[in-house]
């Protein structure tokens, strides 16, 4: 074999492991990566984003800690009721809409259904969470403009190192499960970047170190990977995006 042609197989082959070594490391390093989680700070609102209910037990030990007077709920998608739901209040199963039973669990844990608010409707992604929000706050938020960029705490327009001297967005604690927190981190700082915000998460959820040899944290270290770099290459999931897709009838906001 012609030494030219030894050399850049030998090559080939060194840049092959190395690139599999790369990924191995890479894939260790997923879960700590993925799961980003601040200590909570004192703020205007604690936000529980839809999904895992445990997450109401984070935001009524925040609360009942003082770091915020307001709890606000995201107003997800429900789904309309199936043959399952439908069959267990048949036997008697309470008939509970999703909203009353997170607001009687808050006010059980601690929550006074006045220290309560809701935002958005029929919402089916952390983006469309994230822009509800921001809509929801309204002014509060609109002074975008006028506040240092959360990134890199610099005023616009301003030149480096120039003080800040004026009111800013809300402060925000959002509340989600630790695989989420990487996801809810780019997406509010990419939607509400002058909002101060600190994500914290629930005990619960967590990936393990081993991910790949444990159903839930396999499933949910690919599953967040995929939703990242969809996001990051442009896709948006968004509610009745589907052609003819029927939604069901809006969430009553929490009072």
């Amino acid at each position: 074999m012609p030494r030219p042609l030894r050399l850049i197989l030998t090559s080939l082959g060194l840049l092959a492991i190395l690139g599999l070594v790369a990924g191995a490391v890479a894939l260790t390093l997923l879960p700590s990566w993925l799961q980003t989680e601040d200590p909570p700070e004192r703020a205007d609102y604690i936000v529980v984003l839809d999904g895992d209910p445990l997450r109401y037990f984070v935001a009524a030990e925040l609360f009942k800690a003082g770091f915020a007077p307001k709890v606000l709920l995201s107003n997800g998608r429900l789904l309309p009721p199936n043959r399952w739901d439908r069959l267990l209040v048949e036997l008697g199963w309470p008939d509970i809409a999703p909203n009353e039973v997170r607001a009687r669990a808050l006010a059980h844990l601690g929550v006074p259904r006045e220290a309560t608010a809701a935002f958005g409707d029929r919402l089916i992604s952390t983006l469309e969470e994230a822009e509800a929000l921001r809509a929801y706050l309204g002014d509060r938020d609109s002074l975008v403009g006028a506040c240092p960029d959360r990134r890199t705490g610099t005023h616009p327009g301003s030149s480096p190192g120039q003080a800040f001297a004026g009111t800013c967005a809300a402060r925000l604690i959002l509340v989600t499960s630790p695989f989420h927190t990487r996801r809810v981190r780019i997406i509010f700082g990419d939607v509400m970047p002058a909002t101060r915000f600190v994500v914290v998460a629930t005990p619960e959820g967590r990936i393990a170190s081993r991910w790949w040899g444990d159903q839930f944290s396999a499933m949910a270290t690919v599953l967040e990977t995929a939703k990242i770099v969809n996001y990051r290459l442009g896709g948006v999931f968004r509610a009745g995006r589907r052609e003819g897709a029927e939604l069901p009838p809006a969430v009553v906001p929490a009072r």
